[in-house]
């Protein structure tokens, strides 16, 4: 697991006033705060992915599926028998029981604690999503120092770096959480969606008319967004250390009293 290490140059806000040090010292707060939560998603995204890519590859779970549903299927026909005679009622006595021997493979599956495939499946978008949103959560707060008056030079500089490291961030984001809008081909303010022209190595649509809604390209999570442009964000170790290393800097810029600190801890 990669540990996203800060340095904090002290243990208090140092040549603010008092209302304005209250203020800096919670939106740090929360980017701290963000920043765990985004490396521990990272960590459940790497660890959702490398199992949900692992398991068309296992022919040994697949045979042994099958062998339970033959035992499961021999069980019903003896707890279920035909009442046909001949051919009459034969086709409707095998899909009825198809239907039961698919419900009690899937029952006895998740009885013994194994997930549905589309919940395993869901893992690394959910955990996707989740880096996604706090890093959102570490823009806005981002965004609150840099419109503070009293904000320590450089902070600007700062905000600038970061929309140029993560460009689509807050238009993904605002995607995959309003996607009753997407798939009604609404952008912002409900104004008709324009699908651009799309090309990221997974969809080519040079003409445009794609909707692309809650996608994982490898390691990046990707989305149309409300212009109609395709957008995504890497979920990776270097996003997160990127990340890391901006806040770094935004730390630096405050003068601090008291020994310097190391978070998370």
């Amino acid at each position: 697991m990669l540990i996203a290490e800060l340095r904090y140059p002290g243990t208090r806000l140092d040549g603010l006033q008092q209302d304005h040090d209250w203020e800096a010292q919670q939106q740090l707060q929360l980017m701290q705060s963000a920043l765990n939560e985004a490396a521990v998603a990272l960590h459940l995204f790497q660890h959702a992915r490398d199992a949900d890519l692992g398991e068309p590859g296992a022919p040994e779970a697949w045979e042994a599926e099958r062998a339970e549903r033959q035992v499961i299927e021999q069980e019903l026909r003896v707890a279920h028998p035909t009442a046909h005679q001949g051919n009459d009622g034969w086709w409707e006595y095998e899909e009825k029981l198809r239907e039961l021997v698919q419900q009690e493979v899937k029952h006895r599956a998740w009885q013994s604690g194994r997930w549905p495939r589309s919940y395993q499946h869901a893992l690394p978008f959910l955990h996707a999503k989740t880096f996604l949103y706090s890093l959102d959560a570490i823009a806005k707060a981002l965004q609150v120092l840099v419109d503070q008056p009293w904000a320590p030079a450089g902070i600007e500089t700062i905000g600038g770096a970061w929309t140029a490291a993560f460009p689509h961030l807050q238009e993904v984001r605002n995607t995959s959480h309003h996607q009753e809008d997407r798939v009604r081909h609404l952008g912002k303010n409900g104004k008709p969606l324009d699908l651009k022209p799309v090309d990221n190595g997974l969809i080519s649509a040079p003409e445009g008319g794609v909707l692309v809604l809650n996608s994982l390209n490898g390691n990046r999570y990707g989305c149309t967004m409300s212009d109609g442009h395709y957008g995504e964000v890497d979920v990776s170790n270097e996003s997160l250390l990127l990340v890391a290393t901006l806040l770094q800097r935004v730390l630096d810029t405050f003068d601090w009293r008291g020994p310097a600190r190391y978070e998370p801890i």
